[in-house]
């Protein structure tokens, strides 16, 4: 995938300095809808999944991979970490504006914005973001945006 390839050239440094690896399918599908703001949505999720990382595991990843064919209408990708993680209660605050899950986290650039910004971008693209996530154990984001907007 060109864009992935593309947001991978945008994060290395960042990934570099924490040690990250993103793994990703050479192709995502067909996507027909809003190339700019799909790119905001997985820019956003994957930079937040290096960003939270653990620093204690022997390996730290960022996985993006395409969810069985969601229907014909949508599509959905899936981008899981193996990082911090974070507790069922943060799940619905992460998404509002300004919060951040990591209070802690000092070195942490940003004022939580991104995943405010990508959900409404998902919704844009008549789709949805969800999120799973343990603490300790690293979070699912799945995106489901529709295929095209001609529906």
């Amino acid at each position: 995938s060109m864009m992935l390839a593309d947001i991978e050239s945008q994060v290395r440094e960042m990934m570099e300095q924490r040690d990250c690896r993103l793994i990703y399918p050479d192709d995502l599908g067909n996507i027909v809808t809003n190339p700019a703001k799909y790119k905001l949505i997985f820019t956003n999720l994957i930079t937040n999944a290096i960003k939270y990382y653990d620093s204690n595991k022997t390996e730290a990843w960022v996985k993006v991979s395409r969810v069985s064919e969601a229907d014909n209408e949508n599509i959905a990708i899936e981008i899981s970490d193996n990082g911090l993680g974070i507790s069922q209660e943060m799940v619905e605050k992460v998404f509002k504006l300004r919060a951040r899950a990591h209070e802690d986290s000092h070195d942490v650039d940003g004022h939580g914005l991104g995943l405010f910004l990508a959900r409404q971008a998902a919704r844009d693209l008549g789709g949805s973001i969800s999120l799973n996530s343990k603490p300790m154990k690293g979070s699912e984001f799945t995106v489901s945006v529709a295929r095209s907007l001609e529906q």
